[in-house]
C-alpha cells in the first residue's frame, strides 16, 4: 500500500487584510482544514485563507482507499503600520507649506507628485496652485502598507487696498484706511504710526 504522505506547504506571512491560497500535495482524496476560521472552503484542496490573526492550519486528507495523513502550515499575520499625514492646512496663493508624515522606518510616497519638491520622502514642501488632497503611502520594513491624507487648501480670495495716496501739511495727522477683510494687519515702516497693527492707524509722518 505504501505510506500516506501530505504536505500542506511552507509557512508564510502576510499583512493584515491580505489573502493567500493554501495548497496540499501528496495524498489525494477528501480534505478537512482546521480551524475553519478565515477559510473560504475548509474542504477544498486549495482554500483561500484570510486570517485575522496568526493561525496554524492543519489539513487532514483521507484517500478513497481509506488512508489518512495530515500536515500543518502556519500563516503569520503582520500588523498594518500606522502613518499620519498631519493636519489639513490653508495657505495663500503662490505660497507653500511643509508636509510631514510620521510612520517610522520604511518607504514613503506622496501622490499626486505635482507641486511637491520631494514626493518620495516623509517630508516635502508643497506648492499647490489649487486646493489639493495629498495621499501618503507608507510601506514598513515588513512590506505592509498604510495610507493617510492631508488637504492643502489654497485661499485665492485675499485682496488688499491700502487706500488712496494723501498729501498733508507738516505737523498734521491723517488716518490711513486699509481693507483686506478679517485677519491681521502690519504697516511698515512703523515710523509716525500710532498703531502699525491696525487696519486704520493714524499717521503723523515728518517727511
Amino acid at each position: 500500500v505504501g505510506s500516506a504522505f501530505v504536505d500542506a506547504g511552507r509557512d508564510t506571512a502576510l499583512c493584515a487584510g491580505q489573502r493567500v491560497h493554501l495548497a496540499v500535495t501528496g495524498l489525494t482524496g477528501s480534505y478537512e482544514w482546521t480551524p475553519p476560521d478565515g477559510l473560504d472552503d475548509p474542504t477544498s484542496e486549495t482554500p483561500l485563507a484570510t486570517p485575522t490573526k496568526t493561525t496554524t492550519y492543519t489539513v487532514t486528507v483521507q484517500s478513497n482507499s481509506g488512508c489518512t495523513a495530515l500536515d500543518s502550515v502556519t500563516v503569520t499575520v503582520l500588523p498594518l503600520p500606522v502613518v499620519e499625514a498631519g493636519e489639513d492646512v490653508v495657505i495663500c496663493k503662490n505660497s507653500s507649506t511643509r508636509l510631514v508624515a510620521t510612520g517610522g522606518a520604511g518607504t514613503y510616497v506622496w501622490t499626486p507628485a505635482e507641486g511637491l519638491d520631494t514626493p518620495h520622502d516623509s517630508a516635502s514642501i508643497a506648492r499647490p496652485t489649487t486646493t489639493t488632497t495629498y495621499r501618503i503611502s507608507f510601506t514598513d520594513t515588513n512590506g505592509c502598507t498604510a495610507f493617510d491624507e492631508v488637504t492643502v487648501s489654497v485661499d485665492e480670495t485675499l485682496r488688499i487696498d491700502a487706500g488712496a495716496d494723501q498729501t498733508i501739511c507738516a505737523g498734521d495727522t491723517v488716518q490711513l484706511d486699509a481693507w483686506a477683510g478679517s485677519g491681521t494687519y502690519r504697516w511698515t515702516p512703523e515710523t509716525g504710526l500710532d498703531d502699525p497693527a491696525s487696519a486704520r492707524p493714524f499717521a503723523s509722518p515728518t517727511t
